[in-house]
């Protein structure tokens, strides 16, 4: 059976949750320039071998622009934050880096001049609700200090840096093969990051860690693998709140993994959360565009 693209956006979004508990153990022993780079070099391993089975076919120039120009985004979104969650307390980082759901809508109406339904708005607006029913006052608790709010603007450039390469993803999702784009989001950014990470601050890995940085690069490109392809299927508009399923794996690895047990009002908040994306789900799909290309 079929699964829909919004399923599928929230299997996506389960597994780039699932990299938090890694970061963050490897976090206390790397610089986060190391991190990035693993999570992308391990990335580019898996996109070289889906390359290999699916072997698609080679990129014409202006998706060699465009995939590039989206793949620096994607680079600075995930070392902002990093950078971000280091300076922060984690729930108020994510709280920062949730604005992305928002912006990704509104240029999905303005750039791809995208239909904002009924659906979409109420999905958005529970989605905005169980965040903050779950962070509660925690952007307004945070320390006014230089760092503190050094980390602020980290996670407001990483929102946006995500959103927009959101909005080119949905772009060259029916343009370009999806392989071809997660190894454009995995290799230009491991170049990038290569000779800074050597330069500033490297730490050799030993052998348990290396494997850590490798089940890093492996969730990150699955994560992505399965979001293009569910941008790919559906618009960006109806997509973007499940973004906010992010804080419902929150909750569940953070009592997994750390045995943090949520309160009550966080489980309405993920509850809130949920329903907004079952909203979604049940909506009648979009039209993708007519000139659309091949996807596989």
């Amino acid at each position: 059976m079929k699964i829909s693209a919004t399923t599928q956006a929230t299997l996506a979004m389960a597994i780039l949750c699932l990299m938090d508990p890694f970061v963050k153990s490897l976090a206390t022993r790397y610089p986060v320039l190391e991190i990035a780079f693993f999570r992308f070099a391990g990335g580019l391993l898996i996109s070289v071998l889906l390359a290999l089975y699916f072997r698609p076919s080679w990129p014409d120039k202006q998706s060699f622009v465009t995939n590039g120009a989206r793949s620096v985004l994607v680079a600075i979104s995930v070392l902002t934050l990093f950078y971000s969650l280091k300076l922060l307390p984690i729930a108020t980082a994510v709280a920062v880096s949730f604005i992305s759901p928002v912006v990704i809508v509104v240029l999905a109406v303005l750039v791809l001049g995208e239909r904002l339904t009924a659906r979409i708005l109420l999905a958005l607006v529970l989605g905005i609700s169980g965040l903050l029913m779950i962070l509660g006052n925690s952007i307004l608790g945070v320390e006014s200090t230089t760092a503190a709010w050094i980390g602020v603007a980290a996670g407001i450039v990483s929102a946006v840096a995500y959103a927009i390469s959101m909005i080119i993803l949905r772009s060259r999702a029916t343009r370009d093969p999806i392989v071809t784009i997660i190894i454009f989001q995995n290799l230009t950014p491991t170049l990038l990051l290569l000779i800074p990470c050597l330069l500033w601050g490297w730490v050799t890995p030993d052998y348990k860690d290396l494997l850590m940085f490798l089940c890093v690069g492996v969730l990150g490109a699955s994560g992505h693998f399965l979001l293009a392809q569910a941008f790919s299927r559906a618009n960006a508009s109806k997509l973007a709140p499940v973004e906010y399923t992010a804080l419902v794996w929150g909750v569940f690895y953070g009592f997994v993994f750390f045995n943090e047990w949520p309160q009550i009002i966080t489980i309405i908040g993920a509850a809130a959360i949920l329903l907004g994306v079952i909203t979604l789900n049940h909506s009648a799909p979009e039209p993708l565009p007519v000139n659309s290309g091949s996807t596989d």
